[in-house]
This record gives structure tokens, C-alpha cells and sequence, in this order.
């Protein structure tokens, strides 16, 4: 060797640089990322670098002059052997195979294998090794998650579809076969857009046009679409921009069939077009029954109205025809005032008709004038007052009826004495109407009746009772009887009569109850509590504290009678009054004259009550102005008041109620 050199100097220079030149390859080799093994023809490994002993686990030395098949798995191990052979050929080749490591590990590696030579000889294979573990099993990954979702796209009952941005069908899944009758193979490559309905078309083109041009972004449409059959078929879609995805690259399409839901939508519409115009015919309907009921409760109540007046004017008529009769009026004092006292009573008792509309079921104001009361009296009037029907009337239709009373001692009670009154003749009239039904239904000889009426004290209860041996009621009747507006005798009934007494028996604290059978007559009996000297408002007492000193009233009413009336009412108690017969005359007068009181009616011609009150609180602000009405009593209970009217009395007004009305305003 050393004779190829000139001197020693130069040889050791030539060894020197082989010697670092040979370590530099060394290093190069020891910090290869691949793994790297050498092996002699036999398969025994002459040199592995410092990375294959990382991969494997084991150190060098217990790898140098190991064979090959120590780190091949039996099941690669033919295939490692057949790739052996074709390098002992001199053919390099690279495959993948997979590795045992020292712990039992399996790892998959990437294998180039090259042959080299010696003195012109294959002496063995060099190979580098790439640990591909990982990669395989991102791999498997990617083919498992390829597969999940094709399927899922595949066998999803919505279709989906993969659209340039110039809207070319790059793919579709297999539900469009199902949905529009298209393979895959007719509709990619061909323009979306072809294949909508022409009225849908702009929609759908300005819709994917925004999409294109805002990425990330998603839009809903319903449109229609052409059917492989030639048919348009509703469907809704969602598309989402992804043309920046890489791995995507376009529109991605969702849709599915919503023909079925689109006829349910139209058949609902529909529906609702139906029922809506069934509600409109139901409540014209509605309205007209309603109509038809307020007409019919308002003629009952018309007709009960004017057969209470009836009743209540019969004594009036009566009476006042008897005292014209009597050609000396004086002769008989005793029977005349008897008579004029009737008469008054039976006015008062006409007074309460129509205010009895709205005194079903109210309680009783605080103010309502009562006062202790003996009931037997009452019963006497009442028996007294109702005659003209109970026995007069009954005997012109050839039917006999009597009156019976037990009377007994009893307590005092509390109340109202005319609406007292009307519970004892809304009774009796109860009463004469059963037996004369029973009479009439029953063909009953002798055509005759009883009605029997009694009253005791029971405990700390005054006790009224009144029988009759009429028809009598079912329990089905008796149950009803005291509804308004129910009544078992036809045309000639008004269903109000109990109604009313129950109401006013209510409001005077007391009970009722019906004992009654078919055809064995009917009883109501009637609890009072005993006054126990509570305080109570009596009109009498009343009256006492309403002196006021002599004022001077315009009164004005069209009414002749009854500006008649009110003259006496007032002159009697000292005042001094004008008189006035509409609101136009008596504006003129109060502008001409000076007045303390204004009483007014509301209704008149010209000028009504409320004008002429407003045009006098413009004048005179503080001048107080009574209106007088009759429908005062409505007015009252509907809170209704006119701003200029500082008090509201209720026609027909007695002189108690006139003159406490005048002390209470001139009061305040």
C-alpha cells in the first residue's frame, strides 16, 4: 500500500482523510431517520444503525448475527423470503411487510432493499426500513370513515348532490332515483337549472347565486323539479357553500320529497277555509239564534211586565171606580179612606214592576228604607188586594176558589213591606194558577180550590206558608221552578213570578223551600229571622230629618200631570214653584228669574233634560239639578249619570222619596 504513495507523509495524509471520511458516514448513517440493516447472503444481519434498534427495541449487539426471520412475523415471513431471493439475483425491490419488536409489538415498515457486490460477488443486501405504523393506521381510518359515510349517503332517505359553481351536477346519491326517477349516470354533467320549473327558475338561480358568492354559508329553498316522468315534484332543499373545502370543492345539496306534505299543507288550507267559513255560518247563526232568544226572553218579560201591571192596576181601577160611584164621598168615611189607601198602595206596588227587572239576584243596597214589620197585616192586604183574581176572575170562568188563613201571633221581621207584599201576591197568583190548570186538565167537579196560607213562629224564625191544592209540580218542576224565565204554563206564564220571590226573599236574609207532588198540590214555606232591634232605615224616619226651608223650584216636564203633581207635592210643603213644559221654556225661565232647585225631566222635545242641565251648570255651576226620570232606577244600577245632574230620582216619585231627594241635595 505504502508503495502507491511517494512518501510517508502523503500516505498518512490519503489515511487520514479515509479515516475521517469513514467516520463522516458513519455519523450520517447513525442519524438516518429510516432505519438501516445490512445483511450477508445467509440473512444475518453484518450492521444495523442506531434508529432500526429504536424501532425494534433490541441494542446491536443482540441483533448482529441474528437471521432476518428473528423480527419477521411467521405469516410475512414468505414473503420477506421471496423478496430475499430475488436480491440474491441482484434485483432491488421495495415492498411493505410488517416487524416484531422486542416487546411483542407489531409495526408495519416500508422495505427498500438494494443487493451489493464484492470483489465483483453479491456479497448481501443493503436495506432501509420506515416505520409506517401510524400512517397505515390513519389510512385504515380514512377507509372506514369513507365507507361509514358512504353509506350513510347512500342509504339516506334525503338525497344529496355535489354542484359546481357554475351549477354542473357533479354527484348524486342514490335516493334521487328514488326522489326525481334519475341515475347518477343522467344527471352528472348536466346543468342543475335545466330541470326546475320555469316559475321557480329565477328563485332558485338568485338563491344560488347569493350562495356561491358568500362561502360557509346555507340557504333553504322549496321549489319544483322535473321528474324522470315529465311530473313536477315539490321538494325542499338546503344547500352550504364548501367550494373552499379542498376535499370538497362544491355546493353540497340536501333535499328530499315534500309532495305529501305540500298536499297536506293545501288540504289544511283548505280545511281551514271550510271551517273558517263553517264559524262565520255557525256564528251568523249563533247571532241570529241569540237574536231570536233575546227577542222571546224580551216578550216574556213584556208580557210579565204588563201581567204584573195588570194585577197591580186592577185594585187602582177598582177601588177608583167604587169611590166614583158613590155620589157622597164623604157619607163613609171609614170605607172612603179605606179605599184611597188601597189605591196608593196598589200605585206604589206598580212603582216596583219595572225596577223588579234587575233585582233578580243583587243584594240589597245599604240604603233601601226597611223597617220592622208584622206579617199577618201584610198577608191581610195582600188577600185584600188580590181578590179581583182570586175570586171574582176565577168565578167568571165558573171556578170557586177560597182563601184560608191560620194566623198566628208572631214576632217582627225586618223589611221591605211593599216588596213583602209582591212575594204574598206573586204566591197567591202561583197558587190560583195551579188550581185552575188542575181544574181545567182534570175536568174536576165541583170546579173548585183552596188555597190555604199560615203563619207561627219557629224558634228564632217567623215561618209563612202558603198552600194550595192546585196541580202540583214534578220533581224535575219543583227543581226549575225558581229560574227565570221557566214556567210549565205555556202562553200564559212569563217564568219571572218565583224568580221574583226568590230574589226578594233572599234579600231580606230568609230561605224558601217547595214541598210538591204531581197532582197533590204544592207548598212554600218561608223563613224570616226575628228582628232582634238591629237599627233599620224606615221611611218615616226618613222623613222626619228632611225639613229644608222653602226654596224656590223651576220644574220642568212635558208631562202635564205630572208637573200637576209635583206643584202640590212642593206647595204643600211650602215651596214656591214654576212651572216649565220642555227644556227650551225652561231655559228661558231660569235665565229669567232666580231659582234655588232645578227638577227635570229627561226626555223632551226640543231641549232634553240632560241639554238643559248642561246649559244651566255652564251659568250657574253650583245650582243644584234633580233629573227625573223614569229610568231612573236603570240609570242607577248601570252607574250611568249625565256631569251636570247632581242627583237622579226614579218616576213615579212619592213625596217621601221627593223630599228626601231635595234635603239630600240641598245638603251637599
Amino acid at each position: 500500500m505504502k508503495e502507491l504513495f511517494k512518501d510517508q507523509s502523503q500516505f498518512e495524509h490519503v489515511f487520514t482523510e479515509l479515516q475521517r471520511l469513514r467516520e463522516f458516514n458513519a455519523s450520517i448513517i447513525e442519524t438516518m431517520a429510516e432505519g438501516l440493516a445490512v445483511e450477508d447472503l445467509e440473512g444475518r444481519f453484518i450492521f444495523v444503525n442506531r434508529r432500526l434498534q429504536t424501532m425494534l427495541g433490541y441494542t446491536a449487539e443482540e441483533l448482529i448475527g441474528q437471521i432476518w426471520t428473528k423480527i419477521i412475523p411467521l405469516d410475512q415471513q414468505p414473503k420477506v423470503a421471496e423478496h430475499t431471493q430475488q436480491r440474491i439475483k441482484g434485483k432491488a425491490d421495495h415492498y411493505e411487510t410488517a416487524l416484531l419488536t422486542k416487546d411483542g409489538r407489531r409495526i408495519a415498515v416500508l422495505i427498500s432493499a438494494t443487493p451489493f457486490t464484492q470483489d465483483g460477488q453479491i456479497a448481501g443486501t443493503m436495506a432501509t426500513l420506515i416505520d409506517i405504523t401510524e400512517s397505515k393506521q390513519l389510512e385504515k381510518t380514512l377507509i372506514q370513515n369513507e365507507r361509514r359515510f358512504r353509506a350513510l349517503i347512500e342509504h339516506s332517505y334525503d338525497a344529496i348532490a355535489l354542484i359546481a359553481a357554475d351549477g354542473t351536477i357533479q354527484y348524486v346519491s342514490p335516493a334521487t332515483f328514488r326522489i326525481l326517477g334519475y341515475t347518477s349516470d343522467e344527471l352528472v354533467g348536466r346543468s342543475a337549472f335545466e330541470f326546475f320549473h320555469p316559475e321557480d327558475l329565477l328563485y332558485v338561480t338568485n338563491l344560488f347565486s347569493q350562495l356561491v358568492q358568500t362561502p360557509r354559508t346555507s340557504v333553504v329553498a322549496q321549489c319544483r323539479y322535473r321528474h324522470k316522468d315529465g311530473s313536477w315534484q315539490w321538494i325542499e332543499g338546503t344547500g352550504v357553500n364548501l367550494l373552499d373545502e379542498p376535499s370538497i370543492g362544491a355546493i353540497v345539496a340536501n333535499y328530499r320529497d315534500i309532495n305529501e306534505r305540500r298536499r297536506a299543507e293545501e288540504v289544511l288550507k283548505e280545511t281551514n277555509e271550510r271551517l273558517a267559513r263553517a264559524v262565520a255560518e255557525l256564528q251568523a247563526a249563533q247571532s241570529k239564534i241569540i237574536e231570536q232568544e233575546r227577542l222571546r226572553a224580551l216578550g216574556q218579560m213584556a208580557a210579565g211586565i204588563a201581567h204584573d201591571f195588570n194585577n197591580a192596576l186592577s185594585p187602582i181601577l177598582g177601588f177608583s171606580e167604587l169611590l166614583l160611584m158613590q155620589a157622597e164621598p164623604r157619607t163613609n168615611q171609614e170605607k172612603w179612606m179605606h179605599y184611597v189607601q188601597t189605591i196608593n198602595t196598589a200605585a206604589q206596588d206598580a212603582a216596583k214592576v219595572v225596577s223588579r227587572l234587575r233585582e233578580f239576584y243583587r243584594s240589597r243596597a245599604q240604603e233601601e228604607p226597611v223597617e220592622p214589620l208584622d206579617l199577618n197585616p201584610l198577608v191581610e192586604q195582600a188577600i185584600e188586594m188580590t181578590q179581583p183574581r182570586w175570586k171574582d176572575q176565577t168565578q167568571a170562568y165558573g171556578i170557586s176558589i177560597q182563601v184560608v188563613t191560620d194566623l198566628h201571633s208572631t214576632p217582627l221581621i225586618v223589611g221591605n213591606k211593599t216588596e213583602l207584599r209582591e212575594v204574598l201576591t206573586n204566591l197567591i197568583f202561583n197558587a190560583v194558577d195551579a188550581i185552575a190548570q188542575k181544574v181545567d186538565e182534570g175536568d174536576q167537579q165541583p170546579r173548585s180550590g183552596t188555597i190555604t196560607i199560615r203563619t207561627r213562629r219557629a224558634g228564632e224564625h217567623v215561618t209563612l206558608e202558603v198552600s194550595d191544592t192546585g196541580i202540583g209540580m214534578t220533581e224535575e218542576v219543583r227543581q226549575r221552578c225558581l229560574e227565570p224565565f221557566f214556567s210549565t204554563k205555556g202562553e200564559r206564564g212569563t217564568g219571572l213570578g218565583l224568580a221574583m220571590v226568590h230574589g226578594i226573599i233572599r234579600r231580606h236574609n230568609g230561605t224558601l223551600d217547595i214541598v210538591s207532588e204531581a197532582g197533590q198540590g204544592a207548598t212554600f214555606i218561608i223563613d224570616w229571622p226575628v228582628h232582634a232591634g238591629q237599627k233599620w232605615l224606615t221611611p218615616k224616619a226618613k222623613e222626619k230629618e228632611t225639613g229644608v226651608r222653602p226654596l224656590r223650584v223651576l220644574i220642568v216636564d212635558d208631562e202635564p200631570l205630572v208637573c200637576e203633581m209635583l206643584t202640590e207635592y212642593l206647595s204643600g210643603d211650602g215651596h214656591r214653584v214654576e212651572v216649565a213644559m220642555n227644556g227650551r221654556d225652561g231655559l228661558g225661565k231660569f235665565l229669567a228669574s232666580r231659582f234655588d232647585l232645578i227638577v227635570t225631566d229627561r226626555g223632551m222635545p226640543e231641549m232634553n233634560g240632560e241639554q238643559l242641565a248642561s246649559a244651566i251648570k255652564q251659568i250657574a255651576p253650583n245650582k243644584p239639578i234633580i233629573l227625573l226620570t223614569g229610568f231612573g232606577d236603570l240609570m242607577k244600577t248601570s252607574g250611568e249619570r249625565p256631569p251636570a245632574v247632581d242627583l237622579i230620582v226614579n218616576k213615579p216619585v212619592t213625596l217621601t222619596a221627593l223630599r228626601q231627594a231635595i234635603a239630600k241635595i240641598t245638603a251637599e
